[in-house]
Order: C-alpha cells, then structure tokens, then sequence
C-alpha cells in the first residue's frame, strides 16, 4: 500500500472499473501521471460516489496498491478529497436494514 498526493487530471465513470488519472510531483521538479483503477460504477454508487464526484483540477489523496511490474498504475483503497472526505472503494452495509 502506497499513498500519494496529487490533482486530479480525469475521472472516468465506466464499466467495467472506473479510472482516476492523478497528476504527482515526481520530486524532482517534473510531474507524473498515475492511473488509478477503481471498483465498478455500481459499487461505488452505493459506497456514495458520483460521476462528478472528483473534478479536474483539485486535489486529493489516493491511497492504493501499485502495480508490481512498477508501472504508475494501481488499485484505488480510498480516495480523501481536500475537504477531509473519504470516499471508500466499498459501500457500508447497515445490518438493520437503513
């Protein structure tokens, strides 16, 4: 599990998975574009996410797990927008049934 900090370039709401493109300081004064793969629309519809959820331009902090072959892709774990809100890759199941 790595995290990184970055602004969000695109969102992509699509099945079979959605896409967050991150825009990251590579700390040497250059930039790096990660692509996160995230869980279905329809699991993340019901974990409270949106189509429009994450716009271009701001920043947020994903929290993922990173290809092995060392590529700048990953698994989304869970995304925290400037705000302080988490958006998790699971909805929250109520056991009494709200």
């Amino acid at each position: 599990m790595i995290t990184i900090t970055g602004v969000v370039k695109s969102f992509e709401w699509v099945n079979p998975h959605t896409w967050l493109h991150v825009v990251v300081d590579d700390g040497k004064g250059g930039k790096v574009e990660w692509e996160c793969e995230g869980r279905a629309p329809g699991v993340l519809g019901r974990a409270g996410w949106s189509r429009t959820i994450l716009k271009p331009g701001e920043t947020v902090t994903v929290d993922m797990s990173p290809a092995k072959d060392g590529s700048k892709t990953s698994i989304i774990a869970r995304v925290t927008k400037a705000d302080g809100t988490i958006l998790s890759n699971q909805p929250v199941f109520d056991p009494r049934g709200n």
